[in-house]
This record gives structure tokens, C-alpha cells and sequence, in this order.
């Protein structure tokens, strides 16, 4: 750096923004892989809780079916909030209630309770598509979205796979609710809160 250049020089610059917008998209991904993997979680773990809970299968599909009504009415939402307070709040606000939902759930004593909180976990998982969109739309340019879009998009994928490989052993080991109450000490809470100003 120089008393000219207090903020150093313009390659320097240029190295740092460029590892700074990896880092987010790297936040940005992680956001995405937990709110994914415990939407995931239903399909491991619904056999279990029909069996301890006298569960129907009309309730688990109730059940499913509340948590995409509040999805989608988040979803429909989140783009107005996130154009309004910003795609940084926008995730620490729903990224922690999302991950007290899910661990609460795992303390379920009856259907009534459940529906409940498969509404609210998904009003509170809606909102991380539209806010993680706009980072990324924000921190790359036109030239390298292409790349930085395509990495997000593996999201759902590697979902998949956490869910498939590591939840049935939780299950196994411990229990349904074990699998939701760690929730809670998985969610990325520093991560989902780094600060995210525009490059």
C-alpha cells in the first residue's frame, strides 16, 4: 500500500474481491445444502414418525403438504422482502427461525403440532432462493454467473445425498427426533450472517 493508494493497489484489490465473492458463494451454497437437506428429512424419517405417532398416510401427506403451502407463499413473498431490507437480513432473519422449527418438530406429540410446524418450517425455508439469487447477482458479473449459478444449482443435489447417506444412519442409531433436533447445532448460523455489502 501507499500513501497514494490506502486501500492498495488495484490488482490487490481485484484478488481480494474475487476471493471474497467465492467466499460468498460459498455461503451462499451452504445456506441452500441445509435448508434443502432438512426439507429432505420428511422422506427419511416419516415411516418412523407414522409408527410412534399412529400416523395415517392422509396426515403425512398433510404433513407435506403443509410445509409447500408455507414454501410457497414464502417463495412468493421473499423477492419483495428481499428488494426491501436486502438478501443479508433476509436469510439471518429466516435461517434461524427455520432451524428452531425443524428442531421443535422433533418434540412433536401429536398431528396438530406437526402441521403447525411444517407450515412454519416452510414459510421459513422459502426465502433463501430469491436472496441467495441476488448475492450472486450482485457479487458476479454478467461474465461469471453462468459458473457461479451452476455451482448453486448443485444445492439440490448434494441434498440429496446428505439426506440419503446420513440421515437413515442417525435414524438408526438414535432416532427421528435426534435427526431434527440436530438441526439446530447444523445450522450455519455465523455463515448465514457474514456480512454481504456490494462488491
Amino acid at each position: 500500500m501507499t500513501c497514494c493508494d490506502p486501500q492498495g493497489s488495484a490488482p490487490n484489490r481485484r484478488a481480494n474481491d474475487s476471493l471474497y465473492r467465492y467466499i460468498i458463494l460459498t455461503i451462499a451454497l451452504g445456506v441452500l445444502i441445509f435448508s434443502f437437506s432438512l426439507r429432505l428429512a420428511w422422506g427419511n424419517a416419516g415411516n418412523s414418525v407414522a409408527l410412534e405417532l399412529h400416523l395415517d398416510p392422509t396426515t403425512m401427506g398433510a404433513f407435506v403438504s403443509a410445509f409447500y403451502a408455507g414454501y410457497i407463499a414464502a417463495n412468493a413473498a421473499s423477492g419483495f422482502i428481499v428488494d426491501r431490507i436486502g438478501a443479508q437480513k433476509t436469510i439471518c432473519i429466516a435461517l434461524i427461525p427455520f432451524a428452531v422449527f425443524t428442531a421443535l418438530f422433533g418434540l412433536i406429540q401429536g398431528p396438530a403440532e406437526g402441521l403447525i410446524l411444517q407450515g412454519l418450517m416452510g414459510l421459513s425455508a422459502g426465502a433463501y432462493f430469491s436472496a441467495t439469487t441476488k448475492v450472486l447477482a450482485a457479487w458476479f458479473k454478467i461474465s461469471q454467473r453462468g459458473l457461479a449459478f451452476g455451482i448453486l444449482g448443485t444445492a439440490s443435489s448434494i441434498s440429496v445425498i446428505i439426506a440419503n447417506a446420513a440421515f437413515p444412519l442417525v435414524i438408526a442409531a438414535f432416532s427421528w427426533r435426534t435427526l431434527y433436533l440436530l438441526a439446530w447445532s447444523s445450522c450455519p448460523h455465523p455463515g448465514g450472517c457474514v456480512p454481504m455489502p456490494p462488491p
